[in-house]
């Protein structure tokens, strides 16, 4: 771990955010919005990636080192947070609302915030530098603290998408192979996935290329490892996904980071089919007493239409029992179960009609050729013409798409900009 990258990441965004909380532009009409805003300066730094870092490292989601590791590295993001709320205090002044808060120690009887402790006492070493507390709660008796509250995680959702992470905020990796819901217009779209780090971590052991086949195709249809036969050891150890991971694992996960963040945090509790209402009770209490401020329960096959879903799962719900093996298939895009580019009206080699069978990819991220050809497009928008960018491989296929709306330098580039 680059504890210092991480230090100096949690320092520049800190700050950002705390000029956000000057900067944005709120309701006019509700001024007691921008009052809220800035009696407390109230701020959300958190996390995302936590599951891909575990898997490089070697760590069990859920397991009691993984619990000390989440823990571990969100008390080194707190403690790195409120530092620098206390020197942009020093700096333009605490929160307006600081006197008589939990920060003050000029109030009767002092200051009632105390240092956070850990779920448990730390034992493993990660060449952490040492944190010394008593520094947070001296550097705030001297210059108080910018921000009321510092820390949360959000779902990050998208923008952990969009920064190639494959476990959300603080969540495990959902699934080594699943299928992605998404709307393009009025299309249901889905997208095969298959977890990079895995297929990584499958070059990486010495396997034939027929034992990595076998096991891609498994993942692609189950979304995790844990049953597969020959599968070395340490990565059916590491490489666990949401539904591998128990109940009780999940909240005390969940709670071993909530020790450090004083705002509520993101994360799922799951179950899988078949889950009691006991179940869900006993991991809510469980949450309470060690606690966490809000729990989230998703039992698998509960929801009808989700955005993230095992192939296993979706054939069970659509009624098949007995679902076919995957076959790899490089670079398709699947909308409402037929394969797109195949044959007219979008049906698979012929199908007349009838549904195919599923086909998932189990492409990964290629490296692009020095030239590639393509062609640009311009679309009428209401915020002018937007210039898009489709570049294709070798075979004809999309490799890359480039969108380009509004003059450089504008909100409207800079959007554009940061999705294509």
């Amino acid at each position: 771990v680059d504890w210092d990258l991480l230090r100096r990441s949690v320092y520049e965004s800190t700050q950002f955010l705390d000029n956000v909380v000057t900067v944005n532009r709120y309701v006019p009409v509700v001024p007691e919005v921008a009052e809220a805003a800035f009696r407390a300066r109230r701020i959300g730094l958190g996390i995302m990636g936590l599951g891909d870092m575990m898997y490089k490292l070697g760590i069990r989601y859920g397991s009691e080192e993984g619990q000390e590791f989440a823990g571990q590295v969100m008390e080194f993001v707190r403690f790195y947070c409120m530092q620098k709320s206390i020197e942009l205090a020093e700096a333009r002044g605490a929160f307006r609302a600081f006197a008589g808060s939990i920060y003050d120690d000029a109030q009767p009887g002092g200051m009632t915030w105390q240092p956070p402790q850990p779920l448990a006492p730390f034992t493993h070493d990660w060449q952490r530098p040492a944190l010394d507390w008593s520094e947070i709660v001296t550097g705030i008796k001297m210059h108080g603290i910018r921000n009321a509250a510092q820390t949360t995680v959000a779902p990050t959702g998208t923008i952990a998408t969009v920064c190639g992470c494959e476990g959300y905020g603080c969540e495990p990796v959902f699934a080594l192979g699943y299928i992605r819901h998404f709307k393009d217009g009025d299309k249901d779209v889905e997208l095969p996935y298959t977890s990079p780090l895995f297929e990584q971590a499958l070059d990486q052991a010495g396997l034939s290329e027929a034992q990595k086949q076998q096991i891609k195709q498994h993942t692609a249809l189950h979304g995790n490892c844990q049953d597969i036969e020959g599968l070395p050891e340490h990565l059916r150890h590491t490489f666990v996904v949401s539904n591998d991971i128990t109940a009780a694992e999940h909240v005390r996960m969940q709670a071993a980071i909530q020790s450090f963040v004083d705002n509520s945090i993101s994360k799922t509790c799951n179950f899988p089919e078949g889950a009691t209402e006991q179940d869900v009770a006993d991991a809510c209490m469980q949450a309470w007493e060690l606690g966490c401020k809000g729990l989230t329960v998703y039992v698998t096959g509960s929801r009808q239409q989700v955005v993230l879903e095992t192939k296993a799962t979706r054939q069970k719900k659509e009624g098949d029992d007995q679902p076919q093996s995957a076959e790899p298939q490089n670079g398709q895009m699947v909308s409402n179960g037929y394969l797109n580019g195949n044959g007219a009206n979008g049906h698979h080699n012929g199908s007349n009609g009838h549904a195919p069978e599923y086909t998932t990819s189990m492409a990964t991220k290629r490296p692009r050729p020095h030239t590639l050809h393509g062609s640009t497009y311009r679309k009428q928008t209401p915020l002018g013409y937007a210039y898009v960018t489709v570049n294709n491989d070798e075979q004809g296929q999309p490799f890359e798409v480039f969108l380009n709306v509004g003059k450089a330098g504008s909100d409207v580039s800079a959007v554009s900009e940061s999705i294509g």
